[in-house]
């Protein structure tokens, strides 16, 4: 692979995460220097091209530090049900995918009856009179539940005797019949394809197609957390050309056993296996995030949590054994409480992650505060999360998603999507977290936990690298990597306006990864 070439980059607004400057230098892919034009110029070697910006923004490249890879692909390659506002636009894009699909299993993503007139979660009734015999399996919109049609679940064992899994249930009719909807554990039965090892190969366009729309949006750091081995695969064939994106996978810790036989990451840091995945408790939206008390509008339920204490600390130490750092999915306060108490006698590798951290309220500050773990936080859940407040309660409300708190004790929080739980464009999020839903109850309730523009850009900056333990990833510093955005404005306050429209030019490693691959 030809080398890239040297590069100085004049008369700009160069935002290096931490301040603005002029001008950057970037040689052998990195960045060796940033300052004025005219240090720039002195420093550059004579054959270096020379770039003049005319004033545009420059940023560090984006990262996404969680986010669903094969699930992402599925949401393209199948049905997408996001956003569907009725029963009846649900049904319609569901027969859609039948039509369109062809033969075999039919997988969808992303319905919410939170957004239906009547709030009632789809059944296997309704799926069957859209088709008797062709399995369907479609995912709610958190990924935390799953609605299947009968023939889907007599293809997963699922029967009318099976017991609810540890950590997981069956949803049923108030006369005791599964009414087709699978809860957090209980999808671990589910037989798909887009599961297996020879869907994901014979995918592998689609990967490749994901990378470049990442790019188009200015992200150059994917984090695919529950990695599964058929992925890190598929990701080290493509990466046997140029990948538009580093990759850094949390692969799932209920798979490493695989490990030892994955393939070596490359010498030049495109992908690498950087930590493992443990889900501990489920989703707001399904009602199956651990809570301290039961939820405001289902009293008879408090969630659950995902683990065994004994089976998580079991994982933790094999994971610390192979220097993989864990995320530890936690949204409850009870679940994200549990998971502190257990980092005071578990030993880990690095610093660990929490991935959403999502209620936080006073009583929990003091473990934060002697834990000190990274916090990684999905802004746009702000946008979609609106019913809040009818869920847990005002008080609990408040402390939900409370990124201007956590900021002002100290936690340099990373951003991430959750796609395809939320869109993969990191600029959702970023203006999520600056404007917080004005007009909702729960946007009103929390106003107070808005972020600054900057703040929320280096959500997926200055503090991804730190999190990803490569503390010059997300700058443009010296010595770091030449990951940037060229946007096609002048300022933060118009990169936000614009979002990924905004984008002029993605470059990876001193390449341009968007929009064409150059020298």
């Amino acid at each position: 692979m030809q080398a890239p070439v040297d590069r100085a980059w004049l008369n700009g607004r160069v935002f290096t995460g931490t301040r603005f400057a002029e001008a950057f230098l970037v040689e052998g892919g990195e960045v060796r220097e940033v300052g004025s034009d005219d240090v720039i110029r002195r420093a550059k070697g004579a054959g270096a091209d020379v770039v003049d910006l005319r004033g545009r923004l420059v940023i560090p490249g984006l990262t996404d530090l969680h986010m669903h890879l094969t699930d992402t692909v599925l949401e393209r390659e199948g049905v997408d049900l996001r956003g569907a506002r009725s029963r009846e636009e649900f049904t319609a894009r569901v027969k859609g995918g039948l039509a369109r699909v062809g033969e075999g299993p039919l997988v969808g993503v992303g319905w919410d009856a939170s957004l239906w007139p009547d709030g009632r979660e789809p059944t296997r009734e309704e799926l069957d009179r859209m088709s008797a015999d062709r399995p369907i399996i479609l995912f709610q919109v958190s990924m935390h539940a799953a609605v299947l049609n009968s023939a889907a679940l007599e293809a997963s064992g699922i029967d009318e005797g099976s017991a609810d899994p540890p950590g997981g249930a069956y949803g049923r009719t108030p006369e005791g019949r599964l009414n087709g909807i699978l809860y957090d554990a209980a999808m671990a039965r589910l037989e798909t394809s887009a599961a297996s090892v020879e869907w994901v190969r014979n995918h592998r366009a689609a990967y490749a197609r994901l990378f470049v729309e990442a790019a188009a949006m200015g992200l150059t750091t994917l984090c695919p957390v529950l990695a599964s081995p058929a992925e890190i695969r598929t990701v080290s064939e493509l990466a046997t050309e140029p990948l538009p994106v580093r990759i850094r996978f949390y692969l799932d810790l209920r798979a490493l056993e695989a490990v030892s036989a994955l393939p070596p990451p490359p010498s030049d840091g495109r992908w690498r296996v950087t930590g493992v995945k443990a889900i501990t408790d489920g989703a707001f939206g399904t009602r199956t995030a651990w809570l301290d008390a039961p939820y405001t509008d289902r009293p008879d339920t408090a969630g659950f949590p995902i683990w065994t204490d004994g089976d998580l600390a079991e994982g933790l130490a094999a994971a610390a054994e192979l220097g993989l750092t864990p995320a530890l999915h936690a949204i409850g306060d009870r679940a994200l409480a549990r998971v502190l108490s257990m980092l005071d006698h578990v030993r880990v590798s690095g610093t660990p992650r929490i991935e959403h951290a999502s209620l936080t309220p006073p009583s929990l500050w003091p473990a934060l505060e002697r834990q000190r773990p990274q916090l990684v936080v999905e802004p746009h859940f702000v946008e979609t999360d609106r019913w809040l407040v009818t869920r847990l309660g005002p008080e609990r409300a408040r402390w939900t998603y409370a990124f201007r708190t956590l900021t002002d004790h100290g936690f340099a929080l990373g951003g991430a999507s959750d796609s395809p739980v939320e869109p993969l464009d990191p600029w959702t999020g970023i203006r999520a977290a600056v404007e917080r839903v004005p007009r909702s109850d729960f946007g009103r309730l929390t106003a107070s936990e808005r972020l600054a523009p900057i703040e929320a850009l280096q959500l997926y900056t200055r503090n991804s690298g730190p999190i990803l333990g490569e503390p010059t990833l997300g700058c443009i510093a010296a010595g770091g990597p030449a990951d940037f955005v060229v946007t096609s404005v002048s300022s933060l306050d118009a990169a936000l306006a614009a979002g990924r429209f905004g984008i002029g030019e993605t470059w990876l490693g001193g390449r341009r990864s968007f929009p064409t691959v150059a020298a």
